[in-house]
């Protein structure tokens, strides 16, 4: 029979020998650290590439040209904007048609003012509640100077520590009312599309090796009634765009130091290798179909970028590719940024308001809203929501934008109490807990694969594989194919990348 327990203790063991022949891999890792077979040989593999063309047989491929090459549109009379979206090829430019209704908007900033109303009394009750709680239990820490005594924190326990620093966030309110409407308003309009991006960069060069994209419309996400006061039908399905780009050149180039590689492990859609020169076409197309799209604006909608810690891969992106944007980032949340211009026909500079494109941290927003800046990782615990496979560029730029919609998403922030410290106190001990005793079993998928590989390793030995052994390893096969991850394309042009 089959032991996990063991299989598993065998891997930490191979993790933790220390072996002499450490080929290729002179770093900090593997310094004090080390692989087990079955690893080492996952590790070194390369990663999976398939070429596009070579899916689609020639037949396949007439079928669908000759299919887009067919109008559909002119064959109706009476068009809304559900049949162009479902008969449209690309429905960017429908998806423009659309109108952001300004008698939805008054509805939705009555129910968002009425929310932040109730927050505010809320937190007033809360920080009474808290301050004679404190009075009562431990005084004394009311009384502390922190600039006095730098080691105060080292006379109260972790409990006392987490409800005094809850009682300072009341007391601050920046969890609440207008100090926590920047970050909820666009979320709760409906009148902001979403770009959530994440960028992993190679450890010995700091130079990007994947690309991962989300994108949250709400126009895909939802119906403007025209006929109800422009009421938002919200799908109960949400939709995201998911982009998971690597870049060619850098391919082999895989981190192994601080984080592993996690290239193949894009939970969502496919992976796209493209060199260098499309990887910039691709990205400048993104960011001229939503960032740089004035029809947006005219039509009432916004564009926001979500990431965590984003502005630093907002850096990298414009240090490399040097994106044409017409337009600036405000990390700020002030929407208005005045940018000094140098006219044409003068010689002095004049101040020229420039479109604003908001930027949301995830970093930061949990600070204001968990009471403490923590990562992803950390943020989808807190927020039950389930997660793998982090430090995939697409993988994170997913949930981080799940987490962010979570937390400002007034009808979650009502499900889960967010506006409640007593909630925050649970919930911040919950994750302590999970800290604490760090869970070691290992998925059944995963210790079925362990022992396919062994039993493949003993038949390699023996001379062969049997016919009775090569069935217990197609049962193998079949048992582990729920692991599988998107499917690599190698590509030759981002245009081959569906919209």
């Amino acid at each position: 029979m089959y032991n996990r327990d063991n299989n598993f203790n065998n891997i930490n063991n191979g993790f933790q020998r220390t072996q002499n022949n450490r080929r290729g891999y002179g770093n900090q890792f593997y310094n004090t650290h080390d692989d087990s077979k079955i690893f080492n040989k996952t590790f070194k593999k390369p990663i999976r590439r398939h070429k596009k063309d070579m899916i689609i047989s020639k037949l396949g491929k007439r079928f669908l040209n000759d299919d887009s090459k067919v109008a559909y549109l002119k064959n109706l009379k009476h068009i809304d904007i559900d049949s162009k979206r479902l008969l449209a090829k690309d429905s960017t430019e429908i998806l423009d048609q659309i109108v952001y209704p300004k008698n939805f908007q008054l509805i939705q900033e009555k129910r968002l003012n009425d929310y932040l109303q109730a927050t505010t009394v809320l937190n007033i009750e809360k920080t009474k509640f808290l301050k004679n709680f404190i009075a009562k239990e431990f005084p004394s820490i009311l009384q502390v100077d922190p600039k006095v005594n730098k080691n105060w924190k080292a006379s109260f326990s972790e409990d006392k520590l987490l409800i005094h620093k809850l009682y300072e966030r009341c007391n601050a309110k920046q969890h609440c009312g207008i100090n926590l409407k920047p970050f909820i308003s666009s979320t709760n309009l409906h009148d902001t599309v979403y770009i959530s991006l994440d960028l992993e960069e190679y450890e010995n060069s700091s130079k990007i090796t994947e690309v991962g994209i989300t994108i949250y419309d709400p126009r895909e996400n939802g119906f403007y009634d025209k006929n109800n006061n422009g009421f938002y039908h919200k799908s109960i399905d949400p939709f995201f765009r998911t982009y998971h780009i690597i870049v060619k050149e850098r391919i082999t180039q895989r981190n192994k130091r601080f984080i592993f590689c996690k290239k193949q492990e894009s939970l969502f859609n496919e992976t796209y290798i493209l060199d260098f020169k499309n990887t910039h076409s691709f990205l400048q197309l993104i960011w001229d179909r939503y960032f740089n799209n004035e029809v947006l604006a005219a039509n009432g909608f916004k564009v926001a970028l979500v990431g965590q810690s984003v502005m630093g891969d907002i850096s990298s992106l414009k240090k490399e590719f040097n994106l044409k944007e017409n337009f600036e980032f405000d990390s700020r949340l002030t929407n208005s940024i005045n940018v000094q211009r140098k006219q044409q026909n003068a010689n002095k500079r004049v101040k020229v308001r420039k479109p604003i494109v908001n930027v949301y941290d995830t970093e930061k927003l949990s600070r204001i809203v968990l009471s403490d800046s923590i990562s992803v990782k950390k943020q989808l615990r807190f927020l039950n929501i389930p997660h793998t496979a982090l430090h995939n560029a697409l993988n994170d730029s997913y949930y981080t934008l799940l987490s962010f919609i979570k937390m400002t998403n007034i009808d979650s922030r009502i499900n889960m109490k967010l506006d409640d410290p007593m909630q925050i106190f649970q919930r911040w001990n919950h994750l302590q807990l999970l800290n604490e005793n760090t869970s070691t079993v290992i998925p059944l998928e995963i210790a079925y694969l362990l022992e396919k590989e062994e039993k493949l390793a003993a038949f390699e030995e023996n001379g062969g594989v049997k016919e009775e052994e090569s069935k217990s390893v197609k049962k193998l096969n079949k048992l582990t194919q729920q692991l599988e991850f998107g499917l690599p394309l190698d590509v030759d042009t981002y245009l081959d990348i569906p919209f």
